[in-house]
């Protein structure tokens, strides 16, 4: 049997490195080496003190990491699905449900338009070299992403659209007085995110002028991802930026107290890494039922609002509208109503049948790909 002789490291070996980079010396390397250390070394000095001086730096710090265990080890997206969901066998209570998607994000515009490689390229660094420039405010391209250019464009077109009457369509005329206040009781609410904040407080900023009732935000609505742009740069109970705003309202003073627009005192933040989706779509309809409003407006997302039709429709008999529902995103700054019900207990619930209405915009509807001709 042979022997196997194991060898300890000297002190040498493991000093030398050391020695050799305590006396490194800078001018023993060509230029194009030198240029790297030189502007390395600026980098890390201006990050380390940003980090030091700049409290939103050490936010975002605690994003990136936090954002890297969601990213691999979140379960938000993992519950079991049912491929069965019954009808209630009994109705207590109803309540009218407004879902607002939000407009376009800085997130959406880098990573969801074209996938030529050359315009993706471009885009994600466009994104990231942004996200340096703000690198010490508290603001952020990819974490909590907000509305770019074009997402505050469809909410001022949304707005416009909401304060006018539907003469012609007596459903919708009444869809609008709800939104705007002026029929029946509601509250708005919102998405713990910056985007549908963003949304809600542009397109119904004539109703939150006039009213003066602000919109509260709900951790519960937060959006079903592992992505880092669906991680709140807010803390906890404090206000949530809303950058760009003033400028969209074209206010006369030029400042808006997000403080007096938004309640935050429901917002516990952001949501638990090993939570999921399906809590959140529960517990927001328990709150709905929680209200004494007869109709509950939420400026939320995508993907959320697709899960809750899939989680809460019944699987039988389903119209075309419901079924695009359950398979297709709403349009961004898309505006769908529908009754939700549930029973004595309120711990079971489901959108009416035949109650899905879309107000304004509706669902993203995908074209199927052109074969190629051989």
């Amino acid at each position: 049997m042979e022997q196997v002789i194991q060898y300890a490291p000297s002190a040498e070996m493991i000093l030398d490195p050391v020695r050799e980079m305590i006396y490194f010396d800078p001018s023993s390397c060509d230029f194009k080496t030198k240029c790297y250390l030189y502007v390395g070394t600026m980098l890390m000095g201006v990050w380390a003190a940003l980090f030091v001086h700049s409290k939103a730096t050490r936010r975002k710090f605690v994003l990136l990491f936090y954002g890297m265990i969601v990213m691999i080890f979140t379960t938000d997206m993992s519950w079991k699905k049912k491929k069965v969901v019954k009808k209630l066998e009994s109705v207590a209570h109803t309540k009218r449900v407004i879902f607002i998607r939000h407009g376009e994000s800085m997130w959406n515009e880098a990573f969801n338009k074209s996938k030529n490689p050359v315009k993706f390229t471009y885009r994600v660094l466009k994104a990231l070299l942004n996200e340096l420039l703000v690198l010490a405010n508290f603001d952020s391209v990819l974490f909590d992403s907000p509305l770019n250019q074009e997402g505050f464009t469809q909410s001022k077109i949304l707005k416009r659209a909401l304060t006018q009457s539907a003469v012609d369509d007596a459903e919708k005329d009444r869809y609008l007085k709800i939104l705007n206040g002026d029929a029946g009781s509601s509250v708005l609410v919102s998405s713990n995110l910056r985007r549908a904040a963003q949304t809600a407080v542009v397109a119904l900023w004539p109703r939150l002028e006039k009213s003066k009732d602000p919109v509260i935000v709900l951790p519960s609505l937060q959006e079903v991802s592992r992505n880092v742009d669906t991680l709140s740069i807010a803390l906890p109970k404090t206000p949530i930026p809303l950058p760009g705003i003033e400028q969209e309202l074209q206010l006369e003073d030029g400042i808006l107290d997000a403080a007096k627009v938004l309640d935050m005192s429901e917002n516990t933040g952001n949501k638990p890494i090993f939570g999921n989706g399906k809590q959140r779509l529960e517990a927001f309809s328990r709150w709905v039922f929680e209200r004494e409003e007869d109709t509950i407006i939420a400026a939320g997302h995508s993907l959320w609002f697709r899960h809750y039709f899939k989680t809460f429709l019944a699987t039988e008999g389903l119209s075309d509208l419901e079924q695009d529902a359950k398979k297709y995103k709403m349009k961004n700054c898309g505006v769908v109503a529908f009754d939700l019900t549930t029973n004595a207990t309120k711990d079971e619930f489901r959108i009416k049948p035949g109650s899905i209405y879309v107000v304004y915009e509706g669902f993203e509807k995908k074209e199927p790909k052109k074969k190629k001709k051989v």
